[in-house]
């Protein structure tokens, strides 16, 4: 079965999140962010939605400032916890998204 670009972006789409979502996971997530019939279950996210560069010093010493943060499509920028639409229990995150997308494909 072959999908247009129309009906696949049409698709409800849950994504789930904690704690344990962080850097590359956040970025993931962002790339949802913006896009119709997408909604966030679970907890908020690690809060690393930015990227770093080391820049050493003269004297040995590095830091590593914060040089870009996430933005999804529409520009909203992150920079830090990416919050869910759906607050749910930390162990149970599917339910919700589980029921969401029922409700949404019936």
């Amino acid at each position: 079965m072959s999908y247009s670009t129309t009906t696949r972006r049409s698709q409800p789409v849950a994504v789930l999140l904690d704690s344990r979502t962080g850097g590359s996971g956040e970025a993931v997530v962002t790339s949802f962010l913006g896009l119709p019939n997408v909604k966030l279950f679970g907890t908020n996210s690690a809060g690393y939605s930015s990227a770093n560069v080391k820049v050493n010093l003269d004297d040995g010493a590095s830091f590593l400032p914060t040089t870009s943060v996430y933005a999804d499509r529409t520009g909203k920028r992150y920079g830090g916890v990416i919050r869910p639409d759906v607050a749910t229990k930390p162990e149970a995150p599917d339910e919700a998204a589980t029921q969401w997308l029922r409700n949404r494909c019936s």
